[in-house]
């Protein structure tokens, strides 16, 4: 049975909740008539990716930020779909349960509401030191990340989140969270991270986007074993 460009984009818009962002890039980004065999995962184009996409004989390719696309250099029959927030906050630092199944969380509880959509969430762990969820880290995501320690020994409950502000912070500090991680370490936080004793582990923006293109990856490959 083959496959087309609208059929990826219909089960991405379901697995990324693509309408909770209606004003946001999601799905389509240039049309294809042609079945899709081999698609190619990118978080943004080069100079030269017309190249690579000839080279791998792609039929299609899924961008993360896509606007410095020049569509003209691609061959005619090449599809593109891209999506920005929703990969962001289901694959990165959201609300994202198969990170969250790679840190041994359960029941992840969806955390931190901005116009109702979560930002990250928060959930218990089987308890561990700070330098074993650490090295766990590490595994997941390939790179060490830099670690804000208090006093904090034991590490029973995380939070993920793709934002960190002192209300975030504190709230997060309420719920008896041991760790909060996060892509990017943010300033305006810091008297609520004093305040509070919150560790944080930052990863790293660009980390995080290179793991849930990865992760991207092998949801597609689940989803058609021959694509």
């Amino acid at each position: 049975m083959q496959l087309f460009l609208p059929d990826i984009a219909n089960y991405l818009d379901t697995y990324l909740g693509s309408g909770r962002f209606p004003q946001d890039q999601n799905g389509i980004y240039h049309p294809t008539q042609h079945p899709v065999q081999r698609i190619g995962v990118a978080l943004e184009p080069w100079s030269d990716i017309a190249t690579w996409v000839r080279r791998e004989r792609l039929d299609a390719l899924f961008l993360h930020r896509p606007w410095r696309l020049d569509i003209q250099t691609l061959p005619a029959e090449v599809g593109v779909l891209a999506y920005h927030l929703a990969f962001d906050l289901t694959l990165t630092f959201g609300l994202n349960l198969r990170l969250a199944h790679a840190l041994k969380m359960s029941q992840p509880v969806p955390f931190a509401f901005k116009d109702a959509v979560p930002l990250g969430m928060f959930g218990d762990i089987p308890p561990v030191s700070l330098a074993i969820i650490t090295a766990r880290l590490q595994d997941v995501f390939g790179a060490a990340p830099v670690i804000d320690a208090s006093h904090t020994e034991t590490v029973k409950r995380i939070a993920i989140v793709a934002a960190m502000t002192d209300s975030l912070i504190r709230e997060a500090a309420a719920l008896h969270v041991d760790l909060y991680i996060t892509g990017q370490l943010r300033q305006p936080a810091n008297k609520a991270v004093q305040e509070t004793g919150m560790t944080i582990a930052t990863i790293g923006h660009a980390t995080g986007e290179l793991w849930g293109l990865h992760e991207l990856a092998s949801l597609l490959r689940e989803r058609w074993p021959d694509l």
